[in-house]
């Protein structure tokens, strides 16, 4: 296993390597597991035949403090919180999307449920397991 320092906002953040199979990567993150797929894009630049990587991450659903309240999967900050109090959400349903490793994750409600309080802000910063939204 490979073990990257990664600095996000000036914090040293600790992340390693755990599978690679053609462009699924899986990671951990603070004991955290992550799954992303990498896929190689050619930049326009004459000089250098570099290549750019873009990675999307899929970030099942958050680790929870109870059922009823979803918490951030990593530090990071909120980009967008695209539910407000009293929407009726599914499981799996993006509430919080937030930039962590310089990557955005859409963070999903783990069940069904209302929304019952939104615990943060647009441009906020948060860290590993903080409480983000509570359900009814």
């Amino acid at each position: 296993m490979t073990k990257y320092a990664v600095q996000i906002n000036g914090k040293s953040i600790e992340a390693t390597l755990l599978d690679r199979n053609g462009s699924h990567i899986t990671f951990s993150v603070n004991g955290e597991r992550y799954e992303v797929d990498v896929n190689p894009i050619l930049l326009e630049r004459a000089s250098a035949g570099a290549q750019a990587v873009v990675i999307q991450p899929t970030v099942s659903a958050a680790k929870a403090v109870s059922a009823d309240t979803v918490t951030a999967p990593m530090p990071g900050i909120i980009v967008q919180v695209p539910v407000k109090v009293g929407d009726a959400v599914q499981a799996g349903q993006t509430v919080v999307i937030m930039e962590a490793m310089k990557m955005e994750n859409n963070v999903t409600a783990a069940r069904s449920g209302k929304v019952k309080e939104i615990l943060v802000k647009t441009g906020e910063e948060v860290s590993n397991h903080q409480a983000l939204i509570k359900f009814e």
